[in-house]
């Protein structure tokens, strides 16, 4: 808890810093506009600009954004904008997560679109990313305001920072540690340590199905459960979804419900490919989308009855 509060009021100090930059270079380009609007016929009042950009250039100078700040705002900035494009479903010839290795031979057109979506993104009030809770004084900023972050968000730049960002996102994917909690009703929860992708397990039949065995249900909306992480630590796990976590999750929580068959519910069009791998792997533990099975039961309610 403390953790948290503390790494919230660092990243409100950070968002002051930046904005009290970006007003010392508003005023910076102001100044400097108002001396080009002088004439030779204007003595003083050129005399007067000239001071008035020289007083907000030292001021300009005393106020910089640290380099690793920026290059933190411009990956969050980046990611920002591949979280958009991941709404484009199968646009890369995959439904998965843009990073996953699926997605690989059309990695240049995806960086070329993340760099489109970042220049445009560029001159838009609220682009910046700024802290969830407290004081937001960048909410009507623009990157495009500040050139040093400009300088990190260049194609080169975007094409290195997703290069990292999927070296990243593999690591966290190939990871199998996990944390698991059971309560004393039988519910289950089980969490991916890296990525913070968790599922809950009841082993009651919810959903109504019928057939052979005991049967138990999955609820994977990850945001809605409580993160057992020993240690506290926040990810934002909807980043890292489609990367094949979610399968492992599936697995180790099945896995201490031998006996369970799991039924299907009602599944988003995210789930749907993972509960059809899981059925073709194994269709007597996992009911899921499949025509075979769909026209085979298609004059009785059973689930793989032996």
């Amino acid at each position: 808890m403390h953790d948290a509060i503390a790494q919230m009021r660092e990243e409100q100090n950070r968002d002051r810093r930046l904005a009290t930059v970006m007003d010392a270079e508003s005023e910076l380009t102001a100044a400097r506009a108002a001396l080009n609007q002088c004439t030779w016929r204007e003595p003083l009042r050129r005399v007067m600009a000239r001071r008035a950009v020289a007083e907000a250039e030292a001021a300009r100078a005393k106020v910089v954004v640290p380099p690793e700040q920026l290059g933190s705002i411009a990956s969050k900035l980046i990611q920002l904008r591949l979280m958009n494009l991941r709404r484009v479903g199968g646009r890369y010839g995959s439904h998965r997560h843009p990073l996953h290795p699926e997605v690989d031979p059309y990695f240049d057109q995806l960086v070329d679109d993340v760099a489109a979506e970042v220049a445009a993104s560029a001159d838009q009030p609220g682009a910046l990313p700024s802290s969830a809770l407290g004081p937001r004084p960048l909410d009507r900023r623009r990157a495009s305001e500040l050139p040093e972050l400009q300088e990190l968000l260049t194609a080169p730049a975007v094409r290195a920072a997703l290069t990292r960002q999927r070296d990243r996102a593999r690591a966290v994917a190939a990871d199998r540690e996990m944390f698991t909690q059971k309560r004393s009703d039988g519910l289950l929860t089980a969490q991916h340590a890296a990525s913070g992708l968790r599922a809950e397990f009841a082993p009651i039949d919810t959903f109504g199905a019928r057939g052979v065995g005991r049967f138990g249900s999955i609820m994977a909306k990850h945001y809605r459960i409580r993160s057992i992480d020993p240690s506290g630590a926040g990810e934002h796990s909807d980043y890292f979804e489609g990367l094949g976590i979610g399968e492992m999750v599936y697995l180790h929580g099945a896995a201490q419900y031998c006996d369970v068959r799991w039924s299907g519910g009602m599944l988003s069009s995210a789930a749907r490919g993972l509960r059809r791998r899981l059925h073709v792997a194994d269709p007597y533990i996992w009911d899921g989308p499949c025509d075979l099975c769909a026209e085979h039961f298609q004059d009785g309610p059973e689930w793989f009855q032996p």
